[in-house]
């Protein structure tokens, strides 16, 4: 194995000192800056030849998903999407019946455009069946992007309303579809939730997806949980436990262990873009809620549980527990951040003052936070600005 003392690379997470865990991520997994400002002009140049042919499928708007969207692409080789939305996709369902027809003649404009040409960035793309991918690729870095059509949910304001998910849910009955078939509509709100915060949580985000990665390798023959998922809880584990643009990385990965740890007690989601207020929304989120641990749900869309895999979590599990007993995390003398995941366990649903509202078993007080992380029970004490306790339950108000 490598060795910081010999000037080489570690080959592994696992093998770097606690104390140079920050500068590995800065040498080892942000992409180059100038990499990323190749791929970014490449992007940039792609979405422009989309929005500006004047030829039908007429594209008003390109969204940027995946780790490249949420800015945590790991150096290397990493993934993304291309979202192209559609004036004439009027619903949920015509993405799904007109996809193939869609990328047929964005394939052909993105040939006849041959940006190849243009490009500091070497572009290759590949059309099959199933969908058409773009791979960008510089030196020392890839992205590989699948690109997308979508039915643009979202109205004027860019946001979301009560009508859009009762629409989504609709669509998803009708077309005997899974649970976050179109998730993709939002992926501008993915967006905006990762833009909002800062840029070392997103360090502690590629530090932990390069666990994900190596552990996956180990268990190669196994489907670990998806990394969007690893993402969303090393968000919540921030926004429960720390709350400070700049903290202890190795901190921030305790948390997040323990977390994964602690993973048939968890249940995390958001309401800052669907709450408990509208009746069939309501319904969708305290089914998810209500289904086996861990549960996390994308902050855009109620019908999407991110989390599962039992197995791919018990797996994790196991690699979590292996490193939190390191010496190389022990080295690090500070606590973890104050993230707990405890309390009761029966609920009942009730509306209340034009708010729809989980009530917990007696002696549990209900949250004033837009966070929750709660077991199959309901009050998790957790660590608030300022340094004050509150409990939290399984339901926040909005």
């Amino acid at each position: 194995m490598g060795s910081w003392l010999s000037g080489t690379c570690p080959e592994t997470v696992y093998s770097v000192p606690a104390q140079k865990l920050d500068e590995y991520i800065q040498t080892s997994l942000r992409p180059t800056e100038d990499c990323q400002r190749q791929i970014d002009e490449a992007v940039d140049t792609i979405c422009a030849a989309l929005q500006e042919a004047t030829e039908p499928p007429t594209v008003i708007d390109v969204a940027k998903g995946g780790s490249y969207g949420r800015k945590t692409v790991l150096k290397g080789n990493s993934d993304g999407t291309l979202v192209i939305f559609i004036s004439d996709l009027e619903k949920f369902q015509d993405q799904k019946e007109n996809q193939h027809a869609i990328l047929d003649k964005i394939w052909e404009r993105l040939t006849a455009c041959q940006l190849e040409r243009k490009l500091t960035a070497k572009m290759e793309m590949q059309r099959s069946y199933g969908g058409l991918t773009i791979l960008l690729s510089t030196q020392w870095q890839s992205v590989t992007f699948d690109v997308l059509p979508a039915f643009d949910a979202l109205d004027l304001s860019g946001k979301p309303s009560p009508s859009t998910y009762r629409d989504l849910k609709r669509a998803l009955d009708q077309a005997k579809a899974s649970p976050g078939r179109f998730s993709v509509c939002f992926t501008k709100l993915q967006q905006n939730f990762f833009n909002n915060h800062p840029r070392k949580l997103k360090d502690l985000i590629l530090l932990v997806k390069a666990w994900h990665q190596q552990c996956q390798k180990r268990w190669e023959r196994q489907s670990l949980p998806p990394s969007y998922a690893l993402e969303l809880l090393t968000v919540y584990a921030w926004e429960e436990g720390c709350r400070e643009e700049d903290f202890d990385i190795v901190q921030g990965l305790r948390t997040v262990l323990e977390l994964i740890e602690k993973q048939e007690q968890l249940c995390v989601y958001w309401t800052v873009n669907y709450n408990f207020e509208d009746e069939t929304v309501r319904n969708v989120m305290l089914n998810q809620i209500r289904s086996s641990r861990p549960v996390i749900l994308d902050p855009t869309d109620p019908t999407n549980t991110v989390s599962k895999d039992e197995t791919g979590w018990q797996l994790l599990k196991v690699e979590a527990q292996n490193w939190l007993i390191s010496l190389i995390l022990r080295e690090s003398p500070g606590p973890s951040w104050n993230v707990l995941v405890r309390g009761c366990s029966k609920y009942s649903s009730c509306h209340a003052s034009g708010r729809a509202l989980l009530l917990p078993t007696p002696g549990c007080s209900l949250p004033r936070d837009h966070r929750v992380s709660v077991s199959s029970g309901c009050c998790n004490k957790a660590r608030a600005l300022g340094g004050l306790k509150q409990q939290r339950c399984l339901l926040s108000q909005s």
